[in-house]
């Protein structure tokens, strides 16, 4: 979900009677805070090398924060940014950790969750080692925590496809698993090591199905967010086969036969097509809507300077398919979320019930679901 518009730097005010609807509709549809990973902003670059833009990128952390806190919201979901390619990455972690250090300051309560990115220009936490150099620098470590993208990690050169255990080794050994605080569940339209932040539905990319069965019949997830943020060209129903694809993945002794992924030469020409604008405006209903998406470079519509930072900046990566909003389901009970504003999906999917933070796998069949 959203707490504004990822489009714009402004957005109105949430007013009390809005925040106390939206905790009564959590209350009554089974969601917990901890279920629910708002995503920031698309235009916001909190490390960057340039005063004004770095200015407005660290107003926008705080009053995202702050939403997410009126709203009884625990965590708060962003790339970490981009050094434009005008200081080094040291550099641009450094100035990273002082906008949350400073927003920790000045908001309380909000964990900062960091994204791992596909690497496109000159965005910071591609590697593992950099988010682990971030969460160095805060202050607060019981305030910042990381998001695993698993398009991002395979575009990054983790190949979650054919080794998704070592991947996950190397996160816990270098970062720790109680950092973990969700995923985004992506296929990939690019292949390994591409840096091409290109997401597809599931089973139907690069990644393939064998990725996402693992994580689902693993304990380690238990209990976090699990978002989509797929392509979805009939709405909800996209949304609910998706969803309905990766529950039917639960308890398999084996992982089923993905469909065909596309070649490379095929993935060559779909990344070619020209550049797409983050945060396009809704799922793409139709083909048309997804090339026009994909031929867009500009997300900012009311700043020349944040589009500036967004040629490096990974927020507003040409090839960013973050767009595709938000969907999550959390079992049990079975159910998908809604939401009417701006015509978007969201929601947050917490895999049942079970304890959190459980090291050992799943073995055979799950326990019967309510």
């Amino acid at each position: 979900m959203d707490t504004k518009s990822k489009r714009r730097w402004d957005a109105p005010p949430l007013t009390d009677e809005a925040c106390e609807e939206f905790k009564q509709a959590m209350a009554e549809a089974g969601y917990k805070p901890e279920h629910v990973l708002p995503h920031g902003s698309y235009l916001m670059n909190i490390g960057s090398p340039r005063p004004e833009i770095l200015r407005k990128s660290r107003e926008c952390l705080i009053e995202e924060m702050d939403r997410c806190r009126r709203l009884g919201l625990i965590y708060y979901n962003f790339h970490p940014g981009s050094s434009c390619g005008e200081i080094s990455t040291e550099e641009c972690i450094k100035i990273i950790c002082e906008s949350i250090n400073d927003a920790h300051r000045r908001v309380s309560g909000v964990v900062t969750v960091l994204e791992n990115t596909a690497g496109q220009g000159s965005t910071v936490g591609r590697r593992f080692e950099e988010l682990k150099e971030i969460i160095d620098g805060i202050e607060d470590k019981s305030r910042v925590g990381v998001c695993l993208d698993t398009c991002h990690a395979f575009a990054a050169g983790y190949d979650v496809r054919s080794d998704l255990e070592s991947v996950l080794q190397e996160f816990d050994r270098i970062i720790g698993f109680k950092y973990l605080r969700g995923l985004h569940i992506n296929d990939s339209k690019s292949d390994l090591g591409s840096r091409h932040d290109r997401h597809e539905n599931i089973g139907k990319g690069m990644i393939g199905l064998e990725c996402f069965w693992r994580i689902m019949n693993d304990d380690r997830f238990n209990g976090i967010p699990l978002i989509l943020e797929t392509p979805a060209p009939d709405g909800l129903e996209s949304d609910r086969r998706e969803i309905d694809l990766m529950y039917s993945l639960e308890g398999l002794p084996q992982p089923p036969q993905s469909p065909q992924a596309p070649s490379q030469s095929q993935t060559k020409r779909s990344s070619g097509r020209g550049k797409k604008a983050a945060g396009a405006a809704a799922a793409a209903a139709s083909r048309s809507e997804e090339e026009e998406e994909e031929s867009t470079g500009s997300d900012s519509e009311n700043s020349s300077s944040a589009a500036e930072d967004s040629s490096d900046n990974e927020t507003t990566s040409s090839s960013s398919e973050e767009e595709e909003e938000e969907k999550a389901v959390k079992r049990p009970p079975r159910k998908v979320a809604r939401t009417s504003s701006n015509s978007k999906r969201t929601g947050a999917a917490a895999k049942g019930k079970r304890k959190a933070g459980s090291s050992n796998k799943r073995k055979g069949p799950k326990r019967k679901r309510s």
